[in-house]
């Protein structure tokens, strides 16, 4: 096996070796039985993935020019569809300085292609209308079995704020992985490298420059392919990947450092921002008319404040420059009446500035259940998000004003348990934003049916939701109508095979503040019967109830389960039987408890039927993968009790008293 390995890196070595360079480049060599064996039903490889990171002067800043290599063997038919390659830069902060590439079939000449046959387009669409972020992006048709080669180079302008990176991990195998660093004499760097969202230890290979500067080399071969799991963190959170920040430059004679520490970051982004945060009259004259008759209350003055920032001022996302940094002045936004995430935080810190109370803009990674731990002092990496941190008399209070479905006090989902960096003069550290109670997100369900002689379900719904989970039916009765807002209720309410009316009464369907919950209700019924007549019936919960348990792959588990926010769920079942049916022994009531979730479910007759409680709760957002089979064991309890169901029996004729023919004893 050593002969075999050393042939094909000798091999690839030839292959990897400048093939670009030449006018029309030799189709790539490599012995692909040498490729682990494992790796024989991936649809492709990356054999090369290398990013070259010079850090230079341009113009009296530091600059960092990034070029990277990467070549990719595309083996099957599937891997060929929709195959797309480009390269992301923003003039002025990301100056795109080379791409080219070139497509090796398994038979017959080589085709090149460069700058000119790519279409330049807009990075992010949907809200995005003010942005300058571009996308350079070539489309290729390939044949099973081709060599996509591409190289490309990007000069990245605001070192100080953001961190170059090479990830070490993927979905598709790599036969290897590199990142080099190269830094002139007397400039210095940081680095970080991680795992699994952990630090690990991985120090670089070291050497020195013919100019006396060094070069700091991280890599790997044979990686082998993460595996595709249900419900886990993204591979950027997972994979194993090294993140490197410029730390001290000399330029003309000058020493200069970069943030060392996150207070620092704070300090820096601070002093970029807060002159976009002062009010004029126009604001305050705002403020004033919004808190007329509001009281002295902190709260009630701070949720009237967010309120109208959530609900008046509209998302628009602007990436203009350091306008990706930096806000529109606070008086602008108020007066075109839209902004981004930094906007709308910045005027709702002016505005609670204003109404005397204490607040602080952050900066945070949402996220999607997985938060990403803080890494080097930087924002680039560290955050996509910004909001504010409003200081109350009882403890600090997150407002998010672009979630236009959350009230004041609860906890946007992307922001459970996230890291945030408040921006502050003097510098603050890294906080952690809280992990609600289960409480916090309840949804409560309860259900009046009637059963008919034909086996049909028909009555009505009674709903109580806050948290998450009101945020979500809110946006969903805002966006959705006919059939299609039936039908989504149905899942809101976490139903299933049932039907659900336009509410008839509802509350607090505009947020108000966290303890203020949504109430609906409705007409609802089952889209099926459960029989025919003359037959024996069952019910089960789990026919009409969600079980509420994400499923997750059989097998090792090798990242996290993601579960999301802590929430409550109760659902009840009050049935009334038709007459001449009659319900049959009762199951017993289930309890199953684990260190990250409950169940409870309990049957009880009624005079007319029968009703069920069904209660879950889950206290934890994630799992380490460890507790795999203890999540397996937990939905497998679930589902059976959930499925056990109760039988509903055509009701024996009651046995005719003995009398006498003139009806007397």
């Amino acid at each position: 096996m050593a002969v075999r390995t050393h042939t094909l890196h000798r091999l690839l070595g030839l292959v990897l070796g400048g093939v670009l360079i030449g006018g029309c480049g030799a189709p790539p060599t490599f012995d692909r039985s040498t490729l682990p064996d494992r790796w024989a039903d991936a649809d492709r490889v990356v054999l090369l993935e290398d990013v070259t990171v010079r850090f230079v002067p341009f113009e009296g800043e530091p600059v960092a020019e990034v070029s990277t290599l990467r070549r990719v063997w595309y083996r099957t038919p599937q891997s060929i569809e929709n195959v797309t390659v480009g390269i992301g830069h923003q003039p002025g902060l990301r100056d795109l300085l080379a791409f080219e590439g070139r497509v090796f079939p398994p038979e017959g000449e080589s085709t090149a292609f460069g700058r000119e046959d790519a279409v330049d387009v807009p990075s992010i669409g949907g809200g995005t209308i003010f942005s300058d972020s571009r996308y350079l992006r070539h489309r290729l048709s390939l044949v099973p079995g081709s060599v996509v080669e591409t190289r490309s180079t990007v000069r990245y302008h605001d070192v100080r704020l953001r961190t170059q990176s090479q990830a070490f991990g993927g979905f598709d195998p790599a036969e290897r992985r590199r990142l080099t660093v190269h830094l002139p004499p007397g400039w210095q760097s940081r680095h970080l490298a991680r795992e699994d969202g952990a630090p690990i230890e991985w120090a670089p290979r070291e050497s020195t420059a013919a100019d006396g500067g060094r070069v700091l080399v991280w890599s790997r071969e044979r990686i082998d392919p993460l595996p595709r799991e249900r419900h886990a963190p993204s591979v950027y959170h997972m994979a194993p990947r090294v993140s490197v920040q410029l730390a001290r430059w000399q330029i003309d004679g000058r020493t200069l450092h970069g943030p060392d520490r996150p207070e620092a970051v704070s300090a820096l982004m601070h002093r970029l921002q807060a002159p976009r945060r002062q009010p004029d009259d126009a604001l305050r004259a705002q403020v004033d008319a919004l808190l007329e008759g509001v009281g002295d209350d902190p709260r009630a003055r701070a949720a009237t404040l967010h309120a109208f920032v959530r609900d008046r001022i509209r998302y628009v996302s602007v990436q203009l420059g350091m306008g990706g940094w930096i806000p529109y002045p606070s008086a602008e936004v108020l007066d075109v009446g839209y902004g981004d995430c930094k906007a709308q935080a910045a005027l709702l810190g002016s505005m609670l500035t204003v109404a005397g109370i204490p607040n602080r803009q952050v900066t945070v990674f949402s996220h999607r259940g997985w938060p990403l731990p803080y890494g080097l002092p930087t924002i680039a990496g560290n955050s996509n998000h910004q909001v504010v941190l409003v200081d109350l008399p009882d403890g600090p209070v997150v407002a998010d004003p672009t979630q236009r479905n959350v009230a004041f006090g609860d906890v946007p989902r992307s922001l459970v348990g996230a890291p945030v960096l408040p921006l502050t003069a003097d510098g603050d550290p890294v906080e952690t934003l809280p992990v609600p109670a289960p409480e916090a997100n309840r949804l409560e369900v309860t259900l009046t049916l009637n059963l008919s002689q034909a086996g049909g379900l028909k009555g009505d719904v009674e709903v109580r939701a806050s948290g998450d989970k009101a945020a979500g039916i809110r946006h969903h009765l805002r966006t959705e109508k006919g059939k299609e807002r039936h039908r989504k209720l149905a899942d809101w309410f976490e139903l299933d095979d049932m039907a659900v009316d336009a509410p008839k009464h509802e509350a607090a369907v505009e947020p108000t503040t966290a303890d203020v919950p949504l109430v609906l209700g409705g007409r609802v019924w089952t889209k099926r019967s459960i029989g025919s007549a003359g037959q024996l019936w069952t019910i089960a919960p789990g026919a009409l109830v969600n079980p509420g348990i994400r499923r997750i792959d059989i097998g090792e588990r090798t990242r996290p389960i993601v579960l999301g926010a802590p929430r409550l769920r109760l659902h009840r079942l009050n049935v009334k039987l038709p007459a001449g049916r009659e319900a049959g022994a009762l199951p017993p009531p289930v309890e199953i408890s684990t260190p990250f979730a409950d169940y409870r479910l309990t049957w009880t007759a009624t005079d007319d039927g029968f009703s069920v409680e069904r209660r879950l709760v889950w206290r934890q957002p994630w799992l380490p993968p460890t507790q795999a089979d203890a999540y397996r064991a937990f939905a497998r309890d679930v589902k059976r009790a959930d499925l056990r169901p109760v039988t509903l029996r055509p009701a024996k004729p009651a046995a005719p008293s003995k009398t006498t023919a003139k009806g007397t004893p």
